[in-house]
Formats: structure tokens, sequence, C-alpha cells
């Protein structure tokens, strides 16, 4: 690279900042291509093309910067300013190939240096600074990762672009921030971090009335709530986005998101059951009668509140209609099947529950409702004192859960197998085996929601059940590390 570079100056001196910026685009096109063709088949990408791919990337960086150094500002400001948005999008990538294979202390020299050598302009500072502290958090550096958040935060007021959309990187972060505190249930520190939040929010809110900021802040606000089962703030902040939503585009479907929303908190969380009912059947006199996408989810969600008043009959009706009438939404939530047999065992009668529940785990394999179902139905035997029946039902969950495993092996499907096996042993109070596959799923998958959730229960089983409180600190410590994505998870 030095020596084409040297080449290319001695050759067409008049041009060189054309040239050396063509040469620049060019090789950084290349590396992205050989990597979007990894990309394509990643089961058929060795360690030793990856490692090529990641040197290829090192070696645009370093030309870039020995092309940027090279020119003249004044004298080619066009492709000096072009330059640097080259340095930026070739160092963003190569530490992220480098995060991706876990040398984060690598990741933060390569974004000091583009910090501190390249005059980047507001949108690809605020990238580089949620990507410092990313890596900073999963090197396990919290303080300063903290550091580099709150720094962007305040430096970046208010969070928006130079066409006034949100940046949501940066938007989110004060979220973030309490969720990783509260996460590894540190409640004092939690409580600082989310007043700071709620302040935060708060001051978009008041400081642009009326702006797609002070909505989307609102959002953020009723999700910190909603963390925090502040039932009645959660449901204040909706009503206002809701208002919003109706001025700006009555019947939208982020209106009818937000609807159902304020539903499920009366239904679910309120507990005031007849009027989320009355709002279910509002958003059902609004909707199209010929809707078959939102209709059968708001008479489904009706179900289940009728069934939370006990009228178990009746629910089970309105599931059976829901089958017959919307038989695609039906084959494609479990939860409505789950509803048909628990029906039947809170009117006790079993035969047809058990009937239905074992429907269910055939029809509906892999799911969460059929999982659970599993441990369900053997705890209930247990706690009858059906040791046999229990026993027999625990085999044969551990059977399915492997299964599903072994189909979904690198997905999701076997992260929530693996967990599930887990509760498996915990409810047989069988700790070490438990927290071993606890922390086998979070190897397998330690960026994601089921990975993070199993390492907290490992630390709680380790700290509760088996008195390790030092390997319990250290589990915490990893976790922490790895709640590195600032947009708030949606998954549960």
């Amino acid at each position: 690279m030095a020596f084409l570079l040297a080449a290319l100056l001695l050759s067409c001196s008049d041009n060189s900042a054309i040239r050396l910026r063509y040469e620049a685009e060019k090789a950084l096109h290349a590396a992205q291509k050989h990597l979007k063709d990894a990309e394509v088949k990643p089961e058929l990408v060795d360690s030793q093309t990856l490692k090529a791919i990641t040197d290829q990337f090192g070696q645009v960086v370093e030309f870039c910067y020995q092309a940027l150094d090279s020119i003249d500002n004044r004298a080619s400001p066009v492709e000096h300013r072009e330059l640097q948005h080259l340095v930026f999008e070739s160092s963003t990538r190569l530490s992220q190939l480098f995060y991706t294979h876990q040398r984060f202390g690598t990741c933060t020299v390569i974004l000091n240096r583009l910090l501190n050598t390249v005059q980047l302009d507001s949108p690809q500072l605020v990238a580089t600074y949620v990507n410092l502290g990313q890596a900073l958090q999963a090197s396990g550096s919290w303080d300063s990762a903290l550091a580099v958040y709150n720094g962007a935060v305040e430096r970046f007021y208010p969070p928006v672009d130079d066409s006034g959309e949100v940046i949501l990187d940066l938007f989110n972060l004060p979220a973030h921030i309490f969720r990783v505190v509260n996460l590894i249930g540190d409640s004092l520190a939690a409580a600082d971090r989310f007043s700071e939040a709620e302040q935060y929010y708060n001051r978009l809110i008041s400081g642009y009335p009326g702006a797609k900021l002070a909505v989307a802040a609102r959002a953020n606000l009723a999700r910190l709530y909603d963390d925090t089962k502040q039932w009645d703030k959660e449901l204040a902040q909706l009503s206002a986005v809701l208002d919003s939503a109706s001025q700006s585009n009555p019947g939208s479907p982020a209106s009818l998101a937000v609807q159902i929303r304020i539903a499920d908190l009366y239904g679910a969380k309120i507990k005031d059951l007849p009027h989320a009912l009355k709002l279910y059947d509002k958003i059902l006199d609004e909707l199209d009668v010929a809707d078959t996408l939102i209709r059968p989810l708001v008479l489904f969600k009706a179900a289940m509140v009728t069934m939370e008043q006990e009228k178990y009959s009746r629910a089970r009706k309105m599931l059976v209609d829901l089958k017959e009438d919307y038989p695609r939404f039906f084959a494609i939530t479990p939860m409505a099947q789950y509803g048909i047999a628990r029906s039947f065992e809170l009117e006790n009668n079993w035969p047809r529950a058990e009937a239905e529940y074992t429907y269910l785990i055939e029809n509906y394999r892999g799911s969460d409702e059929a999982m659970s179902t599993y441990l369900h139905i053997a705890d209930l035997f247990e706690e009858q004192g059906r040791k046999r029946e229990a026993a027999r039902w625990y085999a044969e969950a551990e059977q399915y859960f492997d299964e599903v495993a072994a189909l979904g092996a690198g997905t999701v499907a076997e992260a929530k197998a693996l967990a599930y096996k887990a509760d498996l042993y915990r409810q047989k109070r069988d700790w070490n085996h438990s927290a071993r596959i606890l922390l086998e799923l979070f190897d397998k998958y330690p960026q994601s929601g089921p990975g993070h959730r199993a390492l907290l229960k490992a630390s709680a089983i380790y700290r509760k059940e088996l008195g390790d409180k030092t390997t319990a600190d250290s589990l915490i410590a990893v976790l922490r590390a790895s709640v590195t994505e600032v947009e708030p998870e949606q998954e549960k």
C-alpha cells in the first residue's frame, strides 16, 4: 500500500488528490465486496478467510490515512473531505469486524484514532462515540463506556440530524444506560439512571412540543415506566402518543398499535378487565370488517381477558369461533390453543384439558406454549403426589427440548429450548445442572435476549441456591459487558 501511494504521488503529482481518492474508493469497494461475498454463505467461511478480509480492511484504512496526510486541504478541499469520509467508513467497518471477533481493545484503538485524527461531521461523530462506548462496555470497562455515552448525550443535543430525523442510537442511550444497570440488579444506581433518563426525555418533550422528537420521547418514557411497573404513568404517556398520532394520522397503523397497547395495559397490568374489553370492542368497531390481520389479534386478546374474568366457557367459545373464522391466524398463534386447553383445566375438566394440551404440543412444536406446557403438567402431577406420571412428563419434556434444540441449532429455537431445559432442572431443584445449561445457552448466544436472561438466572442460582457469591458477581460483570445493544430490547 505504501509503495502504491508513493508511485501514485510521483507519477501524477498534478492530479494526485483525485487519483488517491479514486484508489481509496476502489480499495474500499473491493474489501466490501469480499465481505459481502463471505456473508452470503457464512457457513463456508473459515477463520483464514475472515482474517484475510480483516487484513484487507486494515490495509484500506492505512492507505486512506496516508492518502489524507498527503493531500493539501486548501488545494484539494473536495478530495480531502471525501477521503475523510472514506477513513470513517473503512475504520468503522474494521472496528465492527474486530468487535465480531471480540477484539474489543483493538476496536477502541481504531475508534480513538478516528476521533483524534479525522475531522468528522456530527452524524459520523455520533456513530463513532456510540461504537466506542459499546466496545468499552463489551471489554468490561463500564465506567469508561458510561463516560463516553454520557458525553455523547450531552454534546449532541437535541438528538436529531440535519433533516430533523431522530438519531436513534443517540436518542436511546439514556434508556440503554438505565436498562443495563437495572438488569444487573444495582437498585440504587438504577434509580439514579432512571431519574436521569426520565429527565432527559421530559426535557425533550417540553423543549420540542408537537415535534416527532417529543412523540418519540414519550414512547421511550412509556417503555421506561413499563420496565419499572409504573402503569399509570405509562398509560399517561401512551395516551399522549395516541393523541399525537390521531391528530397527525388518524387510523394509522401506529395509532392502532398504541390503542391496542393501552387496552393490553388495562387488561394485563392494571387489571381493569371490563374497561380493557370496552377498548377492544371500540377498536373492533372502527376496523374494516374485512381486516384479516388486526381483527383476529384483537378478538384473541379479548378472549384472553374474558378468561381472566373467569368466564371460561365464553372465552373458549370466542377462541373456537376465532379458529373457525380465522384459521390462518389460529394456526400461527399457539397461545390461542393454550387458552382453549387452559379453559378446560380451570373448569376441572382434566381429561379434555390434557387432550387439548397434547394437541398444542404436537401441532405447535417448539413454541413457548408447547414447551411450558410440559413443565406445567409435570409440576401439576408432582404437586398431586403422582410421582410416576410427573417423571414420565419430565422425561418426555427433556427429549422434546433436545429435539427442538437439535432441529433449530444456531437459531433462537435452540436458545429457547435450552432455556426450558434449564427450567426443567430448576423445577427439579437440580441447581448445578440448571446453571450449566444456562451458561451453555449464554456461550452460544451471548448477544441475545435469551442469552442475557440465561446469565441473569445462572447468577441468581449461584447466589441464592448454591451460595457462591463470587461466581454470581462474576457472571453479572460478564452480563453488563454483553448488553451493548443500544436499541431497547423488544424481545420478551
